[in-house]
């Protein structure tokens, strides 16, 4: 909607929402979440491009899909594989990427929250929060393939909220979390792929 300066401000009233630049064009993403018929659960995950005449939506997962009510949404982005997507519906996280203008989902197994980076080669890297048995656990892809996945533990631990992963420096994965096996003595902890020999 326009504001009373003229000025276009895009409201979005829901948790899981998460923007990036587009690399190959410099206009923003988001990606977002959709309550179509106001029953206040999702039904939609969208994304938005901007481009020099407006925005335009896509849908990455849409009606008939299982999409959650607080879904858990992350996106990264790398200019050769464009925006990628990683969210949360019925215990389970999902992957999603383009592939020939078309949607491609990935289920990477049980989980309840996740984050998801991209080192310089266009790797995804996804770090999983897991309730039963508790965990924190690490996806990449493997073979080449975005379609295969190695599903790892990082720490056999009770992960309390939150969850972040970053690429460093190096290309290896860090992940920031925190553990909560100490009943609510909460502990800032951080796991890093070490590299291999």
């Amino acid at each position: 909607f326009r504001d009373d300066l003229g000025a276009i401000v895009w409201a979005v009233d829901d948790e899981a929402v998460e923007a990036w630049k587009d690399g190959k064009t410099g206009y923003p993403l988001v990606a977002f979440t959709l309550d179509e018929n106001d029953d206040r659960r999702n039904d939609a995950i969208l994304l938005a491009r901007r481009d020099g005449n407006g925005w335009a939506y896509e849908e990455v997962l849409g009606s008939g899909d299982t999409v959650e009510a607080g879904t858990n949404l992350a996106m990264a982005y790398h200019h050769a594989t464009g925006p990628l997507l990683v969210d949360h519906a019925s215990d389970h996280i999902r992957f999603h990427y383009q592939s020939d203008d078309a949607w491609q989902t990935v289920d990477l197994g049980v989980g309840y929250r996740a984050d998801i980076a991209v080192d310089d080669n266009g790797m995804p890297w996804v770090a999983i929060q897991v309730f039963d048995p508790p965990a924190l656990k690490a996806a990449h892809p493997v073979n080449g393939s975005l379609d295969e996945w190695e599903v790892v533990t990082v720490d056999p631990t009770d992960v309390w909220w939150d969850i972040s992963i970053a690429v460093g420096n190096d290309g290896l994965p860090v992940i920031g979390y925190s553990d909560d096996s100490e009943n609510f003595a909460e502990l800032l902890k951080y796991a890093k792929l070490n590299p291999q020999p």
